[in-house]
């Protein structure tokens, strides 16, 4: 019997905590869960998660890389359509979904309204549903987290090694996401900090172009993403 992958594994537990809630599914549109949820990076898709099946409606432009790199993915449907919307509407229709959560936090009023249009169906608010199934991290989430605190550090000793008066805080910014991604990240999990002097004094701060002098002080704020 083939194995399931990760991704397959999360959905399954997903569509049960759902069964637990009486919904017949949950819809996404945060491209994080998507991810996820389905290994697919992209943004500009939504995801259905149901007892009928697991459907991702990606625009006509990412159609065919989704249908490429999700193949392999047991139960998934990928659609790949113009009016995304209709698609969704016909799938619920077709498979007699009746109630679906969602995260009421991730989605605008005006895309509420479109889904509140689709007949027969309830929208259950269900805010926070994955954030609570993500606390509890699997195996490869936990050596993702790993390798992301080995990268940003050593992307920080390379940073710090090399310092020099007269370079700016956006210059040192740009320096350590450029690091991140050499060693191994595509991208910062957030924005990058960098202050000196006085700026460090700041609970927050935007980068500026102030530029280092000698024996200032130099405070960073970094970390950076592997695998979602």
């Amino acid at each position: 019997m083939k194995k399931k992958s990760i991704y397959s594994q999360r959905r399954i537990k997903l569509r049960e905590r759902c069964s637990g809630k009486k919904a017949d599914g949950f819809l996404t549109f945060d491209q994080c869960v998507i991810f996820y949820l389905t290994g697919f990076p992209t943004a500009g898709s939504f995801l259905l998660i149901s007892k009928a099946g697991d459907f991702l409606f990606a625009p006509l432009l990412l159609g065919e890389q989704a249908k490429t790199l999700l193949k392999s993915e047991s139960g998934l449907t990928v659609f790949s359509e113009s009016k995304l919307l209709k698609s969704l509407q016909t799938t619920i229709a077709n498979n007699h979904l009746r109630t679906i959560g969602y995260d009421a936090s991730k989605m605008t009023v005006s895309l509420f309204e479109e889904l509140t249009a689709i007949r027969k169906v309830k929208w259950t608010a269900l805010n926070g549903f994955i954030l609570e199934q993500r606390m509890i991290k699997d195996e490869i989430e936990t050596e993702a987290i790993s390798n992301a605190c080995q990268i940003s550090i050593q992307s920080y000793l390379i940073c710090v090694k090399h310092l020099k008066e007269g370079q700016t805080e956006k210059d040192t910014a740009h320096q350590l996401e450029s690091l991140f991604y050499r060693n191994g990240s595509p991208k910062e999990g957030f924005e990058t900090i960098v202050a000196f002097g006085e700026h460090s004094a700041y609970p927050h701060h935007a980068v500026t172009d102030k530029r280092l002098s000698k024996n200032s002080v130099v405070l960073m704020d970094l970390g950076c993403t592997v695998e979602g």
